[in-house]
C-alpha cells in the first residue's frame, strides 16, 4: 500500500449496451487516448478495470474544488485571479490539440482547483 489517494469513476455499461448506436470500440478508443495523456494540468488515468457490466477508471485524485463551485463562492473572478486558470486550461488544450484530440466539454465543472482559492488547477 502506497497511501496515495485515487478517484474511481464507475461507468455502468448496461444502459449503454441497450442503446442502438452504442459502439464499444469507440469507448475503448477514448480510454486508450486517456491512457496516453501525460500533462501537468490534466488528471492522469492510472488504471482501467472492467467486467461485463462495469468499466472502472482509476484516476489521479485532485484534492480541490471545481472551478464552478469556486466561482459561485467568490461571486466574481478578477482578471488577476482568472489569468493563471485560463493559462493552464489553454496549455492543456494546446497539448491535447497537438495530439489531434479535442476535449468537447470544456466548462468550469471540468476544471479542478487544487484548493478553493488557488489558481493551480487540473483539467
Amino acid at each position: 500500500m502506497t497511501g496515495e489517494d485515487f478517484a474511481v469513476k464507475l461507468i455502468d455499461l448496461r444502459p449503454l449496451q441497450l442503446r442502438e448506436n452504442f459502439d464499444q470500440t469507440r469507448l475503448r478508443r477514448e480510454v486508450e487516448i486517456m491512457q496516453r495523456l501525460e500533462h501537468p494540468h490534466i488528471i492522469k488515468l492510472e488504471g482501467v478495470y472492467e467486467n461485463n457490466t462495469t468499466l472502472m477508471l482509476v484516476l489521479e485524485y485532485a484534492h480541490g474544488t471545481e472551478l464552478f463551485d469556486s466561482i459561485l463562492q467568490k461571486k466574481r473572478y478578477s482578471e488577476h485571479d482568472a489569468r493563471p486558470i485560463f493559462t493552464q486550461v489553454a496549455q492543456a488544450l494546446l497539448y491535447l490539440h497537438s495530439l489531434n484530440i479535442i476535449h468537447r466539454d470544456v466548462k468550469p465543472e471540468n476544471v479542478v482547483l487544487l484548493d478553493a482559492f488557488s489558481p493551480e488547477g487540473y483539467f
